[in-house]
């Protein structure tokens, strides 16, 4: 690619970098004088009519919409051109010569207050013009912010990640979660951002800036009542500075500042107060090659039009990652302690030797209980089919040391594509050892009006209970596919849960309420006050005990059918990094994701929790398999990662690698060794024992729910749309 041209004139002269979907070149325009340097993006298909590449296009062709908007503004680079060319598209962004502020932070000393001033303001100036357009950055940060050298100005780049602010009361839950840690507010990481979103990530920058700390170690320094972070006790500025800065930054939006336009005056009024700003300009900026953050500095935003490339891991992974954290303390029972230990990835994934290590490690199995991480990633080749009629699973049995391992191969619905490991011909898909299972669309109704944010069926397979973020719960009989409401919240709902048993629903709104409903008789029974945003609920079996994730803890409550008492606080770790997904395995075990990608696992066999650093983003979905043996947590980072619970050693699973564009939501299979995952391009299904993709569903829209029915039989599935599909198998 490098010296070629594109579109007649545009002459590719850098690769700046790349990911799945596409790359980012620096060019010289030969058609005008000077030949200026410029920024190409480039989106380059590996299948045109794939459902991820659709979507990555609606994401690409979005950015341009955006900057065509905000093309006005001086401090924020202009689209100059977009094209396609030999199938392939691509557009033209102005150049700036410059260093980002990141870097200057790497170089340069703090600043102090009347630098800090210069910059908020001429930053928020172009935050009022972006937020006039109805538009939220959702990603500023020291990497998005470029100052020019010719004239030391402030540009806001990368609008990759922005988000269109709804025109009606009920914003819908964005499906797509953009986080950098330390920058991102709670607001956002529950999927509903707003505009002083952008406000509290400038804010925490600004405050890195005169502190030279980042804010991922800031958020540590956090009040254990207010949660607010306490910053500025050793800076030397202003009283009224530090007032305004903390509000910027308080985490609940509420209290903080709703836009840019009362911080510029606050600003205006304390220069009044104090004399002018006088920053100097000690920068000594160096000239960079591009416009965009570099790949290789750490990064947690989700840009899904450019996903992160597939990667194999052949090194073998130091059981040091594994942490026993002396501030999580989870005091179920008093026990014994368990043991970890992890397993190497292998480089090629075979089914005979899975099983001779797993026929070896029973015979070699320890007595102290075992907790096995299991991180081998493969990376199927994937061949998608577009099938028109039904899904067929093809299945057989090879046995081996008295274990029937079911081989899988797919047959796809109309929008359902094919992803085996063989690639033989449609018409000859049907060639199988073993019998088959049908599945074929039973129904396919937009349910809700906004995203789907729960689904379960209940524990006789006669009714799927489902919520739609914009606060409905509606119970469909399968008999007779009839749709009854349950209630309508006045508040946005942002996590729920079911009891096992079927009896009990818990639902977190965005009041900072959650209800509990009885489904026996369809009655709620209690509403609990969480005194914040909750992200993540669990309920026992028996519905008897209630977890519900906020700010870096897990709190517990027990008796919440009658007089709800809260007896524990867990996981308590003073951080912002909200946790995401929570699940009881059983009695006696906990486990929660966190979304900075982190894994807490309490069990009665531990006195302490055992802490997992292996996700590098939010971790949105945990499930078990049906005897709680084996758990699986889906990653924002486009992974599922496989644990297991029981005393085995020494054999290998892998780790799945999906094409998802971030895994939203994981549901294993009752019926047998089928996990199912969706995210925004979809529905993967995979034979977990040995990582085989052996089906992909296709979605016009980000998939955020997926239930098995308890027989297995059916497949439900719900997405950003309010819309629910499910499928029978016959």
């Amino acid at each position: 690619m490098i010296n070629s041209i594109l579109h007649t004139h545009y002459k590719i002269i850098e690769l700046l970098g790349s990911g799945a979907f596409g790359q980012t070149y620096l060019a010289k325009n030969l058609s005008l004088p000077n030949e200026p340097v410029c920024v190409i993006k480039q989106l380059k298909p590996h299948h045109n009519n794939s459902v991820p590449f659709k979507t990555a296009k609606a994401l690409f062709d979005r950015e341009i919409e955006t900057l065509h908007r905000v093309a006005n503004h001086p401090q924020i680079p202009q689209i100059l051109d977009n094209f396609e060319q030999d199938q392939e598209f691509y557009f033209v962004q102005e150049y700036i010569d410059g260093e980002t502020l990141r870097e200057e932070f790497n170089h340069q000393k703090s600043w102090d207050e009347s630098q800090a001033i210069v910059f908020l303001k001429e930053i928020l100036q172009i935050l009022e013009f972006i937020h006039s357009q109805g538009i939220i950055h959702r990603d500023i940060k020291p990497e998005n912010i470029i100052r020019r050298t010719q004239d030391q100005k402030l540009f806001l780049i990368d609008f990759g990640a922005v988000k269109q602010i709804a025109s009606s009361n009920h914003q819908q839950a964005s499906s797509t979660i953009i986080h950098s840690r330390g920058y991102t507010p709670p607001e956002q990481l529950a999927g509903i951002p707003e505009l002083n979103s952008d406000i509290y990530a400038l804010g925490m920058t600004c405050i890195e800036a005169l502190t030279n700390i980042k804010p991922e170690s800031l958020t540590q320094l956090r009040d254990a009542q207010t949660q607010e972070i306490t910053w500025a006790e050793n800076i030397r500025i202003s009283d009224q500075f530090k007032f305004i800065l903390s509000r910027m930054v308080c985490i609940d939006s509420r209290n903080r500042y709703p836009n840019s336009t009362p911080i510029i005056q606050d600003l205006n009024a304390l220069e009044s107060v104090n004399g002018p700003s006088n920053a100097s300009s000690n920068y000594s900026p160096t000239e960079i090659l591009i416009a965009e953050k570099n790949d290789s500095e750490e990064s947690t935003d989700s840009r899904d039009y450019i996903p992160t490339e597939w990667k194999n891991y052949h090194s073998k992974e130091s059981s040091s990652d594994e942490k026993t954290d002396e501030e999580f303390e989870l005091d179920l029972e008093t026990c014994s302690t368990l043991k970890t230990s992890e397993i190497q990835s292998q480089n090629k994934l075979n089914p005979q030797d899975i099983f001779q290590n797993l026929h070896e490690s029973l015979k070699n199995q320890q007595k102290i209980p075992q907790l096995i991480k299991l991180t081998n990633i493969i990376r199927p080749n994937v061949i998608r089919q577009f099938l028109k009629k039904k899904l067929i699973i093809a299945s057989s049995s090879l046995i081996f040391i008295g274990i029937g391992i079911a081989i899988f191969s797919v047959f796809v619905d109309k929008k359902l594509s094919s992803t085996t490991q063989a690639s033989p011909p449609s018409d000859s898909i049907n060639h199988q050892i073993g019998g088959q299972i049908n599945f074929e669309e039973q129904s396919n109704l937009r349910e809700h009006r906004s995203v789907v944010k729960f689904l379960a069926f209940t524990p006789d397979g006669k009714t799927l209970i489902s919520a739609g973020e914009a606060g409905t719960i509606k119970l469909r009989d399968l008999s007779n596919q009839s749709v009854k409401s349950l209630t309508q919240t006045q508040s946005k709902i942002l996590a729920v849960s079911s009891s096992a048993n079927g009896k009990i629903l818990a639902i977190a709104t965005e009041d900072k309420f959650i209800k509990i409903w009885n489904l026996t008789n369809r009655q709620k029974v209690s509403r609990i006050s969480a005194e914040q945003l909750t992200w993540s609920l669990a309920l026992n079996h028996d519905g008897q005990i209630l977890a519900a994730g906020g700010l870096g803890m897990v709190r517990l409550w027990k008796q919440i059918q009658t007089q709800p008492k809260q007896y524990r606080s867990q996981f308590s770790d003073q951080t912002s990094e909200p946790i995401q997904s929570l699940a009881f395995g059983d009695a006696d075990s906990l486990v929660a994701g966190s979304a900075d990608g982190t894994v807490k696992i309490a069990n009665s066999a531990m006195p302490k929790v055992q802490t997992f650093h292996k996700h590098s983003k939010a971790i949105n979905s945990i499930a078990f398999e049906a005897n709680g043996a084996i758990l699986f947590t889906g990653s924002e980072d486009n992974t599922i990662r496989i644990w297991n619970l029981q005393p085995l050693k020494g054999h290998t699973l892998p780790a799945i690698q999906t094409d998802l564009g971030g895994v939203k939501t994981v549901a294993s299979s009752p019926a047998g060794r089928i996990i199912a995952a969706g995210g925004v391009y979809g529905i993967q299904l995979w034979d977990w024992h040995t990582g085989q993709s052996i089906a992909s569903f296709s979605n016009h829209a980000a998939v955020t729910a997926v239930t098995f029915s308890p027989d297995g039989r059916i497949l439900a599935m719900g997405d950003s749309e309010g819309k629910i599909v499910t499928y029978v198998s016959k």
